[in-house]
């Protein structure tokens, strides 16, 4: 395996079939490590997730923007935005769902930071 360089942040993306059993987060972790990403955005499962490896590795999935149905999903319409600052290295990643009951879009915001080649948490 190939070392990235010192403070480089890599961002990788992922269907996630390969993945058995679906959104395994060892599993999408190992994979992740073994291409030297230090954030994993994938999907296959259509459950929305956003989730910080105690190994400093940023796993994102979106979920499904149609709500499309998986036998892990919650069937909710979701999505994610990130947000990357190149000076800082600071890392704002939003999950946006759908309440459909209200009509409306929640949001959760996370907030990280990279540095000596890992993803830290920074606040909620």
């Amino acid at each position: 395996m190939e070392k990235r360089p010192h403070n480089m942040l890599n961002i990788g993306l992922t269907h996630g079939d390969q993945i058995q059993e679906r959104g395994n987060h060892h599993q999408l972790e190992k994979l992740a490590e073994n291409k030297n990403f230090n954030i994993l955005i994938s999907g296959h499962t259509h459950q929305e997730e956003i989730f910080l490896t105690k190994n400093g590795i940023l796993l994102l999935n979106p979920g499904s923007v149609t709500g499309a149905w998986s036998f892990i999903a919650s069937g909710i319409p979701s999505f994610i935005t990130i947000t990357i600052s190149p000076s800082t290295k600071d890392i704002k990643t939003t999950l946006f769902q759908l309440d459909k009951k209200n009509n409306e879009i929640d949001q959760r915001t996370y907030y990280y930071t990279f540095q000596d080649n890992r993803i830290k948490e920074k606040y909620r």
